[in-house]
């Protein structure tokens, strides 16, 4: 897909499929992050605007080992018929279920806390410890911007601090 068609997180997947009739492509591949959530509206928008979806996910997987700690991302593309089979919709969902969840947000909410908490060790720019509850409330398949947006709301920062 072509930088101009990525969607940001906010961007509906009948927007990129409407964008990609406009600009007279046949098909777009769409994949969300961790999640299948937006597959069946992006793969209705496509049959009402003759565009052909390919159906994707972006798979994180964490690995904590002496070489490397973090997470890698793995696009899986699939048959869109398989998002009615049940058998593959619990073994996917299982699946995105270990890259993400509260364990992981709890890492990261921790880990934010002891760099730039009151008592960080890199730059004490909170004024407050963040709360897991504060990111959370912004969805429950939580990404970078859920906590971009709990910072800004809970603590006024912005892109620029």
């Amino acid at each position: 897909m072509p930088t101009a068609l990525r969607p940001t997180e906010t961007a509906r997947t009948t927007e990129v499929v409407r964008e990609a009739r406009v600009i007279g492509l046949e098909a777009v591949a769409l994949t969300d992050r961790d999640t299948l959530s937006g597959l069946a509206e992006a793969l209705e928008a496509g049959r009402e605007r003759g565009i052909n979806v390919i159906c994707g996910v972006e798979v994180s997987l964490r690995f904590t080992r002496p070489a490397f700690t973090g997470s890698l991302h793995y696009l899986l593309y699939f048959r869109s018929s398989l998002l009615e089979n049940p058998d593959f919709i619990d073994a996917i969902t299982g699946i995105l279920s270990r890259g993400r969840g509260r364990r992981l947000t709890s890492d990261r909410v921790q880990s934010i806390n002891d760099l730039f908490g009151p008592a960080g060790s890199i730059d004490r720019i909170l004024k407050r410890p963040l709360a897991l509850e504060e990111v959370e409330a912004g969805g429950t398949n939580i990404t970078h911007r859920h906590f971009a947006e709990s910072l800004n709301r809970g603590q006024g920062l912005t892109s620029n601090r």
